[in-house]
């Protein structure tokens, strides 16, 4: 057989194994992926009768042959169920293998899934079975692949799939991850949830955190309910966890925690950013119990009393209905009495958004930090006249543009405020490119344009931009606003190092107003799409400023080096 008909027998094998393998997953991979912008998942056919397979590594060069082995196999196909990819037909199919480094397809023993997502927002998932994987249908262009699980480091790559080839090959090795399953358990070794009236505890609020440092009694404000991404560690609670990833932790463990980095560190329990109890660990381990009393965590419950008023003349409001929010829960207290009182008994510590809209009024927003164990009493709580916030998004040439700016309140030297997620009132322009906000208290706003929820070119991230802009409303309305947006360049931050996992960033304008804002969770590289202009970079770690550097984002976009 000639070389050329050799290599053409390898093309069209490896297509039916690919296409083999794809008819076992199709189903679990189209219930997994998103119904709004799917992707198109059929195998192109190709024509063939008896094929001979030859082993993965002589069909790609970029296997590694220490890992990766295969034999030869003969596969009789059923010459009338295969037909050639019409030339009109661009579509590639995806498959490879994923193995750990040792070379082992661990999929067996749990459940890994692929995700691969496009620019345009398409999503795609595969599960992954004895290693190997299968999408068919994709459009050429550039994916990113990857896979997040129990057991492994995030796994991240970019592949571009080209219109000339029908089969894209992309093998890949995931890095196992020290994982920690967290227990809790009474002085008496009950397990926290067999305890009677556990209702009452804080459980939303509880987690782990792992730090290279002992940290102290409490962490930096978080305005989640609870940890996620802290220090060199990420917890996944079970209350958030799927049905099988439940399964595979002890079924008393609160959650598991991922530690992405080599012993010795720290573990802590917490409730919110307070520090229960925390443990020296020097070598892995897959499980850890804390011995908490109940009456310790009941202890931690705190309340809030706020009297509705209004502003001008300080006379009580009756009927109005608050809420209080974190990023992770919202609650709706009950409405005021006669004497404007609203209280929130029996609420986990930390910190949260208060919000009222009474029709009237303008809609009010503050902060509050709930100690441990107190009664936060936060005075009259005022409501205003309103003043309206209006204008119109264009692009250069003066056209409409659809997008979706932010709108916060400003606090002066607090960026973390400033662009707090449970403080932002979302907008969206109309088909002339309008937006509106009219019932803005009198203050200072921030509107900015970053995470964008709607058809967005990458995850979050905003077609149309621009630097943020200040607008104060406290002499009066700000309407017939005019701002020209731009279509947002990629500015990439690529750690050097593990030592910048833990590090949180900020982009500031050179006047010092807050643009985004971020933490790195691993070592992958960070991509936001902003505005072309000159910005300072901020680089912070447990709330202190570690370095600002200043930073060009060019026509091109721009890639910065972060070392710790």
């Amino acid at each position: 057989m000639s070389s050329r008909a050799l290599s053409v027998v390898v093309a069209l094998a490896v297509g039916i194994v690919a296409g083999v393998a794809w008819v076992a997953i199709a189903e679990p991979a189209r219930r997994a992926s998103e119904p709004s912008s799917p992707v198109v998942s059929r195998p192109p056919s190709f024509r063939s009768a008896t094929i001979e397979v030859v082993p993965p590594e002589a069909a790609s060069t970029s296997v590694d042959r220490d890992v990766v082995a295969a034999s030869a196999a003969r596969i009789e196909v059923p010459s009338d169920t295969i037909a050639p990819r019409s030339d009109d037909d661009p579509r590639v199919i995806l498959f490879g293998l994923a193995t750990d480094a040792a070379g082992h397809a661990e999929s067996e023993r749990q459940n890994l899934y692929l995700e691969v997502t496009n620019d345009g927002g398409k999503r795609t998932v595969s599960k992954i079975e004895a290693g190997h994987y299968s999408i068919a249908g994709l459009e050429p262009g550039d994916w990113k692949l990857s896979v997040r699980s129990p057991g492994f480091q995030d796994f991240e790559r970019r592949v571009t799939l080209s219109r000339s080839e029908t089969l894209h090959r992309e093998d890949f090795v995931l890095e196992r991850a020290w994982n920690i399953a967290i227990l809790v358990q009474t002085p008496a070794g009950q397990s926290l949830f067999a305890v009677p009236g556990n209702d009452q505890f804080p459980m939303q609020a509880l987690c782990a955190v792992a730090t290279k440092d002992s940290p102290g009694e409490r962490l930096p404000t978080t305005d989640l309910m609870h940890f996620v991404n802290y220090g060199v560690g990420r917890f996944m609670q079970r209350l958030d966890m799927s049905d099988s990833m439940s399964s595979e932790i002890p079924k008393d463990a609160i959650g598991y925690l991922m530690v992405l980095e080599p012993s010795p560190v720290y573990v802590s329990l917490v409730v919110r950013q307070f520090v229960i109890e925390t443990k020296r660990i020097e070598s892995p381990i897959q499980s850890l119990t804390f011995t908490v009393s109940p009456d310790r965590l009941l202890s931690l419950m705190s309340s809030l009393v706020l009297r509705v008023v209004a502003g001008p003349t300080g006379e009580p409001i009756e009927g109005v209905e608050i809420q209080l929010s974190n990023g992770q829960m919202m609650r709706m207290g009950p409405k005021s009495g006669k004497d404007g009182i609203v209280r929130f008994d029996h609420q986990a510590p930390g910190q949260y958004s208060i919000w009222a809209r009474v029709p009237g009024y303008a809609m009010a927003i503050r902060f509050v930090d709930l100690e441990p164990g107190r009664e936060t009493d936060l005075g009259n709580f005022s409501l205003s006249s309103p003043n309206a916030i209006s204008g119109r998004v264009l692009d250069s040439e003066g056209r409409p543009v659809a997008a979706q700016p932010s709108l916060n309140p400003y606090y002066e030297n607090d960026p973390v405020r400033s662009l707090a997620y449970t403080l932002s009132l979302r907008l969206r322009t109309d088909s002339e490119g309008h937006f509106s906000a009219a019932g803005c208290a009198p203050g200072r706003y921030l509107l900015s344009f970053g995470e964008e929820y709607r058809n967005p070119p990458a995850p979050n991230e905003p077609e149309w931009t621009i630097a943020p802009v200040l607008i104060d409303t406290r002499a009066g309305p700000a309407e017939s606003l005019e701002l020209v947006v731009v279509r947002g360049v990629e500015l990439k931050l690529k750690p050097t190092s593990r030592e910048v996992v833990g590090v949180v960033f900020r982009i500031m304008t050179t006047d010092g107003l807050p643009y985004r804002r971020g933490s790195f969770y691993d070592t992958n590289p960070r991509t936001l799409r902003i505005a072309p202009g000159s910005y300072d970079l901020v680089l912070s770690r447990d709330s202190k400023e570690i370095r600002r550097v200043p930073i060009r984002v060019g026509a091109d976009g721009a890639t910065e080096d972060i070392a710790p």
